[in-house]
């Protein structure tokens, strides 16, 4: 009988930092145990613009190829390392603030979307962590989905992290403006402006989002505008003096709220 591939899994990731919610960058490394069945088997890994796809070169079902894999090599499930090629991955990923650990998804921990099967993350805290997240797919989670006529699709989802947002604005021009503010396009009001002092000793006006945290994005998701009143000869007069202020970016520092650690993301706007 001739071999042919046949599909054991397919693997989505997503993430809402990213604009098109498509998770870039990631590098898909098979466990030792793994790389050794692709090897003595055949098994591919196939990379998607999504995620990756695992195949079997067998004219077995995939039920009689799993359980002689069980029974030759005494092993039960694939893994795979990830790494992502972007260094700040775990700045912009909702990772537990202030601990350093893997994301690791299990095929026994799941839950549904529909008739894809989303993989449920677990966190554990390491001293030093060389890989992004694990991923393990069982045997006995694959038999499952061919039995129930199903194709074994799993989908992984990544939050963005979310922080409090911090614009501070240096005025270096000659204008004086009785007020300032940032309006927004939807319902999100920040706190100030607070005069603050910068690690430089310049001078600078605070806005702060306060105990609203906001995703880090590629994207911009909600528009915020820089509004300045000046008077002129008794009247007051309002402009808009910058139209879309940045967005937060990937550089982050710590605060404490309350007796909890939390991220803020600096925001500097020199006008």
């Amino acid at each position: 009988m001739t071999s042919h591939f046949s599909l054991l899994f397919s693997i989505t990731i997503e993430h809402t930092y990213y604009a098109d919610g498509i998770c870039q960058d990631l590098v898909y490394m098979p466990s030792l145990a793994t790389q050794r069945l692709m090897n003595k088997y055949g098994l591919l890994l196939q990379k998607t613009p999504l995620g990756f796809s695992f195949y079997a070169t067998t004219d077995q079902t995939i039920k009689d190829f799993l359980d002689y894999l069980t029974t030759t090599d005494n092993e039960t499930s694939f893994t795979f390392d990830v790494t992502s090629l972007d260094p700040y991955f775990t700045v912009f990923t909702s990772y537990p603030i202030s601990k350093t650990g893997i994301f690791s998804f299990n095929s026994s921990e799941v839950s549904s979307e529909g008739e894809v099967s989303v993989l449920n993350a677990k966190f554990t805290p390491v001293n030093t962590a060389t890989i992004s997240f694990s991923i393990t797919i069982g045997y006995d989670a694959i038999i499952r989905f061919r039995e129930s006529g199903n194709n074994p699709d799993y989908k992984i989802k990544f939050d963005a992290q979310k922080t409090q947002w911090r614009y501070y604005i240096i005025n270096k021009s000659n204008l004086h403006f009785e007020k300032l503010e940032i309006q927004s396009d939807s319902d999100i009001q920040f706190e100030g402006p607070t005069e603050v002092t910068l690690p430089n000793n310049e001078k600078a006006l605070l806005f702060s989002s306060g105990t609203l945290k906001l995703p880090i994005s590629r994207k911009v998701i909600h528009r915020f505008n820089l509004i300045g009143t000046t008077t002129n000869l008794g009247n007051p007069r309002t402009q808009t003096i910058i139209n879309g202020l940045p967005i937060a970016s990937t550089t982050v520092e710590t605060y404490t709220e309350g007796d909890i650690t939390q991220l803020a993301s600096p925001l500097y706007i020199y006008i």
